[in-house]
This record gives structure tokens, sequence and C-alpha cells, in this order.
């Protein structure tokens, strides 16, 4: 029994390395085509794991997995995809709200949170400011776009789509910042009281750790039933 996801996802990492270069590169189109929002992360492995012994298996009888699923790779995914399961609406919230609140924390820290100015209360900015970091992360949890678009992308051009993404992420929240920065109205305060922005931080940096800890146990127990 794998005891953790992580564990797993090493494991899997370790087949697929062993794997012949044409069957990794497909079983890493086919993980990706299934993670959120068609599919779970604790499913997604199983899958893969799963996909690895069958390929394992094509192999010992002298076929590849391609000769296996055939030339219609998102059908015979969409065909098999029943057999796993969807992603939870919890898993998504607890996702989307970790992975916000953290990008807010880390931005405010380098970008805002030790300026003079914002001490002592909380401005429009930063309201503005977790509304993006929150707004990105849920549309990316309940829309999926960016991972709809990396269906069956080689893993080539997955690194460089998701460095173009990060690049620009960073660059709307820098523009985003800077925007408010200049934008007066943005700069006047929403609360204002001794120690108010770092309060918020604290607040937020909390809805984090919870939100971590509950993502982490929910998926410790998702593994824990399917193995």
């Amino acid at each position: 029994m794998t005891a953790s996801l992580k564990e797993l996802r090493k494991e899997n990492k370790r087949e697929m390395e062993a794997m012949e270069a044409e069957d990794r590169r497909i079983l890493y189109q086919i993980r990706e085509y299934f993670e959120m929002p068609r599919m779970g992360a604790v499913d997604s492995e199983l899958l893969v794991r799963d996909l690895i012994g069958m390929t394992q298996e094509a192999r010992m009888r002298g076929e590849s997995l391609q000769e296996v699923i055939g030339s219609d790779r998102r059908g015979w995914c969409e065909s098999i995809k029943e057999g796993y399961g969807r992603v939870s609406t919890k898993e998504r919230v607890l996702s989307a709200l970790r992975n916000g609140c953290g990008r807010f924390c880390l931005f405010w820290v380098f970008m805002i949170g030790w300026g003079n100015d914002f001490k002592d209360m909380v401005a429009w900015v930063e309201i503005l400011l977790l509304a993006v970091c929150l707004g990105w992360d849920i549309a990316d949890e309940f829309l999926g776009i960016k991972r709809r678009n990396f269906a069956f992308y080689t893993e080539k051009e997955k690194k460089r789509a998701d460095a173009r993404e990060g690049v620009a992420g960073l660059a709307v929240l820098i523009a985003s910042g800077v925007l408010a920065m200049a934008a007066e109205p943005l700069r006047r305060p929403a609360l204002h009281f001794t120690g108010a922005s770092t309060i918020l931080w604290l607040a937020v940096f909390l809805v984090f750790l919870i939100c971590a800890v509950l993502y982490r146990n929910l998926i410790k127990s998702q593994l824990a039933g399917k193995n």
C-alpha cells in the first residue's frame, strides 16, 4: 500500500523514467489530460499507476502503448474516465483557497506588506490583490482552462507553457499592484486600526494553513480508500 500521494508520484515517476521514450511521452500526455477539473489528484495518479502496468504488459507482448490505445487518444481517455471518478467540489475549493491565499501572502510580503503606509490600515489595494489571487486560482481549479489547453502537449511544450503562464501570472499581479498603488482611491483605507494590514495577512495565512492541512488530510483519506 502506498503511504502517501507524494510517494505514489515518486513511484510513478521512477517507473515512467524506465519506460520507452514514446510510451513515456504518451503516458505523460494522458496524465495531463486527466488532471483537475477532469479528475482529482489521487485518481489521476492511480490511473497513471494502472497505465504503467498496462504498458509494461503490452511491451512484454511486443506492443507499444500507442498500439494499445489507438490513434484517438482523447476518445480512449474518455472511454475509461468513468472508472476513476471525478474531482470533488471540496477538493477543488481547498486547492483553490490554499493556492490563492499562499500566493497573496507571498506577494504581500514582497510587494506591499512592509510599506509604512500600510501598517495600520487595510487599503482597498490589498482587498483587490486578495480578490485577484483567489479569482485566479478558483478559475483555474473550476474551469481548468490551463489544464485543458495542456491536453496532449509534449513534455517540452508543457514546460514552455508553464513558464509562459508563470511569467504572465506574475506580470498580472505586479501590474495590478502598480496600478493600484498609482490609483489614489485604492490607497484609501477600507479598515483603519493598529496593525490592521498585518492582521489581514495573518488571517489569510491562517486560512492558507487550514486549507493546506485539510487538503492533505482529504488526499490521505482518498488514497487510503483507494488502496
